[in-house]
């Protein structure tokens, strides 16, 4: 390796000094320098240790992002699987009728004669709290003002 390329002390690894960062050329530039053309011509003639350096940082910064794209989905799919099972609860706990005091089963209508369900509050509790984590991961991964009321 010459003095130009190595690495300095103390590094952990060969590539541990160079940060992640985006292209600031296509791919294809880099390609075709290899054959002298192209915008990147002169740098593979002259220092070619720095197309290679802006190729390993590229890939060092899409394997980061990857990575945080992979974060953020288990977060999204954790809050997205407890809303469904809040709702699931919701569903699996409803009713149409109670029994009143008298011990007769009774059926609750609203002002427009549609039928009314009923459900046990810890379940709607439960399904009101699942969407504010919905809410949350969904600011919190695109930005705010994503799942408001």
């Amino acid at each position: 390796m010459t003095e130009q390329c190595r690495p300095p002390e103390g590094a952990d690894d060969v590539y541990s000094f160079i940060k992640p960062r985006v292209l600031h050329y296509t791919l294809n530039d880099y390609r075709i320098a290899l054959g002298g053309e192209g915008p990147l011509a002169y740098q593979w003639d002259d220092k070619p240790h720095r197309l290679v350096y802006d190729l390993i940082a590229s890939r060092m910064n899409a394997d980061a992002e990857l990575a945080a794209v992979r974060e953020e989905n288990a977060r999204l799919r954790e809050a997205a699987t407890k809303l469904l099972e809040s709702a699931d609860l919701v569903e699996a706990n409803r009713s149409t009728t109670y029994q009143a005091r008298n011990g007769k089963t009774v059926h609750v209508q609203s002002e427009d004669g549609e039928r009314v369900d009923l459900v046990h509050s810890d379940c709607t509790f439960g399904l009101a709290m699942a969407a504010i984590e919905m809410r949350a991961a969904l600011n919190a991964s695109a930005g705010e003002g994503l799942g408001e009321n």
